[in-house]
């Protein structure tokens, strides 16, 4: 199996041809048989010796043709699964590729904005503490700024975690 798997590649290797390789061959094939038609005086044997050789190139020029349009089909066939239902896929995913950004970005806004909006409730809370402090006795004072030390202290900690 494996020398006839190495004689398909080369074939496989001979069946791809360019098209203006194919077009020479064909003209070299038609060219020896217009010769082979002309020459009279060619031993009988020498006439099937060419014969063969130009039945041989005719395959090899076939198999060509044959390998190319299976080609085409191919490459119809992936085009075709590209453009479905006359949506391209690939314009498709684009889009999709971009409103995702556009949907990051726009939550990455949003958690900035809520990060500010709980500084700022820190802030307002802080404020709050001071303004509620009034005192009437140096007694109360000393029992509202322990309060509010706690207060602080209380979120000094929470602030380290």
């Amino acid at each position: 199996e494996g020398g006839g798997d190495g004689e398909d590649d080369g074939e496989s290797k001979r069946a791809l041809m360019s098209p203006r390789k194919m077009a020479k061959l064909q003209e070299e094939i038609e060219a020896e048989r217009k010769a082979l038609r002309d020459k009279t005086d060619m031993v009988a044997e020498e006439k099937q010796r060419i014969q063969k050789e130009l039945l041989a190139k005719e395959g090899t020029l076939e198999q060509a043709k044959h390998k190319r349009d299976e080609l085409m089909k191919k490459i119809e066939a992936v085009q075709a699964k590209v453009i479905c239902g006359g949506v391209n896929l690939l314009e498709r995913a684009e889009e999709q590729e971009r409103l995702l950004d556009q949907a990051r970005v726009e939550l990455e806004a949003k958690t900035r904005s809520q990060q500010a909006l709980q500084e700022q409730i820190k802030s307002v809370e802080a404020e709050h503490v001071d303004i509620e402090e009034k005192y009437s006795t140096l007694q109360e004072e000393a029992a509202g700024t322990t309060r509010k030390l706690k207060t602080v202290w209380a979120m000094l900690s929470e602030a380290k975690e």
